[in-house]
């Protein structure tokens, strides 16, 4: 069980990692081009990205509760 929640851990962490370097490379790339904001349509990419992943972990954790 623990192996499990530990591997979950890191596969949420690891997506979140991603995600946060996706947002800092636009966020540089804007900044070297004297742009501060992220387009819209960047930004509705992202919160969907999150969005996904958020649904992925609840049913792994819902899956988990099932298990035990």
């Amino acid at each position: 069980m623990d192996l499990n929640v530990n591997l979950m851990d890191e596969a949420k962490h690891s997506k979140i990692e991603i995600l946060r370097r996706k947002i800092k490379k636009m966020v540089d790339e804007n900044l070297e081009k004297g742009d501060l904001l992220l387009t819209e349509s960047d930004a509705m990419k992202f919160i969907h990205e999150i969005e996904v992943q958020q649904l992925e972990l609840e049913i792994q954790n819902e899956e988990l509760i099932e298990a035990c």
